[in-house]
């Protein structure tokens, strides 16, 4: 005579199938669980969650439908489960320590985060990699790769989405990441597994390849962002940098002169096109891995951001020549074009009062040594070396010529026409992120 199976291994069999049938590795309600099995079932769950194979989560907690976060303690859960004919929603979930046990070899074999969702695990446990990781999307053009400083994101644009040459597997992203920082001290690319279990076999074993072993820390506005959707007034440096040069142009046309600066890349600009000016800044801030290489190539595209962006016309307004003029001993005449930077630094000497005589100067130094940076691999061999110095070299040169760009904008809050123009409280220093 076959043995009859034990009520409990009942029930938690019918919750382990609910949960891997589902679409998104959902709980079960516990009305529905009552419903199917009567009203003496309610003390059976309690025994299973006392011995560590249920879970419980509650509308009261969270969406009750997803396991989002970490179940809270025994004694909460069995209160959920005491209100499981109330209003509120009540669902169930297989422990880690089930699924470990019941989850087959084979399940996810090819995909690593649907794995380790499948085995129980919650959809927003953080999970760390090497930069280097975000390299392949940063490079290929049929990618949108956004990253302003405290999170980013990934998708493929429009026209390669709808093009049969892009291959099915190829067609992911990520819908947010964010940074954080290894026992070591290096950057590292922090995302959770609900977004990585959605993408293909092929890229949850690229992802899967770059995993940093050992406790990492999640800055803490992408954590407070990324997990509890809360708002926070920080801003990363590189955006507020973006937003300055921003703010500069529009002040200058209150005032009536021609644009500091002749484009924008603030996505909060007028004249901002999005496929053309982000990718002229893919990945603007990241140093993928700290070598002197990459440092020197962030340096060149902050040249091009700020002095190579730099508008003639505005000087020529401000009465600044443009062109220096010598006399040679034979009485030749030669002109030489000036260069932008020392047409800015004209313009802080000649136009802006500063109490201090080397004031232009002082502001305009870590512009110049951008540009030097910047000239340094285009006149000799650079040998490559990898350091973390780099990374703090990139952090205090971004930081700098923020400082920088920032004093330049009060200079023309200074102006009569520019005194009342609202600039956003969350550009302030105080909340400005160098990371």
């Amino acid at each position: 005579m076959p043995s009859r199976v034990p009520a409990p291994i009942i029930l938690l069999n019918r919750i382990v199938k609910f949960y891997l049938d589902s679409h998104d590795f959902n709980g079960i309600t516990a009305r529905a669980i009552l419903g199917e099995f009567g009203s003496e079932a309610l003390d059976i769950l309690k025994e299973l969650v006392s011995r560590g194979s249920v879970e419980v989560y509650s509308s009261v907690y969270d969406n009750p439908h997803i396991k989002r976060l970490p179940a809270l303690s025994v004694a909460q859960q069995l209160g959920f489960l005491d209100a499981a004919n109330s209003e509120e929603h009540i669902c169930l979930f297989p422990s880690l320590n089930t699924m470990r046990r019941r989850l087959p070899s084979n399940k996810y074999r090819t995909k690593p985060f649907s794995r380790f969702l499948a085995l129980g695990h919650p959809q927003l446990e953080p999970m760390f990699f090497h930069l280097g990781v975000l390299g392949r999307y940063q490079s290929d053009p049929r990618y949108i790769f956004r990253f302003d400083g405290l999170d980013g994101h990934i998708s493929v644009k429009t026209a390669d989405y709808l093009e049969r040459e892009m291959a099915e597997s190829d067609k992911v992203g990520i819908q947010t990441f964010g940074l954080g920082i290894s026992p070591r001290g290096y950057r590292v690319v922090v995302t959770f597994p609900r977004y990585l279990s959605r993408m293909s076999s092929r890229h949850q074993r690229y992802w899967d390849s770059f995993r940093v072993a050992g406790k990492c820390k999640v800055e803490k506005n992408y954590y407070l962002r990324g997990v509890f959707g809360e708002w926070t007034d920080e801003v990363s440096v590189y955006d507020a940098l973006l937003a300055e040069i921003m703010h500069i142009n529009r002040m200058c046309q209150l005032i009536g002169l021609p644009r500091l600066f002749r484009r924008d890349y603030s996505p909060d600009s007028q004249t901002y096109e999005e496929d053309s000016a982000a990718d002229g800044l893919k990945g603007f801030g990241l140093l993928l891995v700290p070598t002197k290489k990459q440092f020197l190539e962030f340096a060149h595209t902050l040249d091009k951001l700020i002095s190579e962006n730099l508008n003639e016309d505005f000087f020529t307004a401000q009465r600044i020549a443009a062109e220096e003029v010598t006399l040679a001993k034979n009485g030749e005449v030669s002109k030489t074009k000036k260069g932008t930077l020392r047409l800015l630094e004209e313009w802080l000497t000649k136009r802006i009062r500063m109490e201090s005589e080397d004031g232009p100067a002082r502001v305009i130094s870590p512009l110049k040594e951008v540009r030097m940076l910047r000239r340094s691999p285009a006149h000799k061999l650079i040998g490559d070396e990898f350091s973390i110095k780099y990374q703090k070299k990139k952090e205090e040169l971004i930081g700098n010529v923020y400082i920088a760009v920032s004093n330049i904008r009060m200079f023309f809050q200074t102006h009569p026409d520019a005194r009342d123009y609202q600039f956003p409280d969350n550009l302030k220093p105080e909340h400005v992120v160098v990371f």
